[in-house]
């Protein structure tokens, strides 16, 4: 009977064991959203360093002047392309206005 005892004593604490890591780690998941949220709020309310704040604000201002003149330049392109369009749509119906002068000077029609 010892022997019985001694077998399930090591495979009992064995089991203990398992249940109070799995007790542990469901303890540390069930407090996860909780430290989540802290470490949240706590970067929300803490401001950066002076040197990083500035830098972020240059860099804002950087970004706002070449946002602008992208759209310059989208603007600018825009008006040479519709330019150019008309010019040959012009272009188109100069010609064709000519082909049907030349042919009806030819009598083809």
């Amino acid at each position: 009977m010892k022997r019985s005892i001694n077998h399930t004593l090591p495979e009992l604490d064995e089991v203990q064991r398992k249940r109070a890591a799995v007790a542990e780690e469901i303890a540390l998941q069930e407090s996860l959203p909780d430290l989540l949220r802290k470490e949240e709020e706590e970067r929300r309310t803490t401001l950066p360093p002076f040197d990083m704040l500035e830098d972020m604000i240059r860099s804002n201002e950087f970004d706002n002047k070449v946002a602008l003149g992208q759209v310059k330049n989208a603007r600018r392109d825009f008006a040479r392309s519709s330019c150019m369009t008309l010019l040959l749509l012009i272009a188109a119906a100069v010609v064709l206005w000519w082909a049907y002068q030349s042919v009806e000077r030819y009598g083809l029609l």
